[in-house]
């Protein structure tokens, strides 16, 4: 809200004091201002108590979206390892095979 004089444009302080002319106006226009200011405050702390928890589930979203791939590189990297050294083993007649799944791993041996 803006208050204008005359075309010139007043900023609240000086509003408050024109109003000490009328001290009616001027302990209204002073409750006016107070609410003002509270209103000021609390828009401000529930804006950055909403916009928190947003960023929050951003982060963790882009988070989650780059852990995919890297699990995905992680799993063919073991898998390539484990064949690389089971080759040393081919001659005997125990097999081993390690398989992975999303929340944790299976080891196979086969006589």
């Amino acid at each position: 809200m803006g208050f204008e004089m005359d075309t010139v444009s007043l900023s609240t302080h000086e509003v408050l004091e024109k109003m000490r002319v009328n001290p009616d106006a001027h302990a209204e226009f002073r409750k006016a201002r107070s609410n003002y200011s509270a209103a000021g405050v609390l828009g401000f702390a529930g804006a950055l108590l909403v916009s928190v928890p947003l960023v929050t589930a951003v982060v963790g979203g882009a988070f989650i979206v780059v852990s995919v791939p890297l699990n995905w590189s992680f799993q063919r990297h073991a898998l390539n390892a484990l064949d690389v050294y089971n080759k040393q083993f081919e001659s005997t007649r125990i097999k081993t095979n390690l398989y992975f799944t999303g929340t944790g791993a299976r080891l196979v041996i086969r006589f």
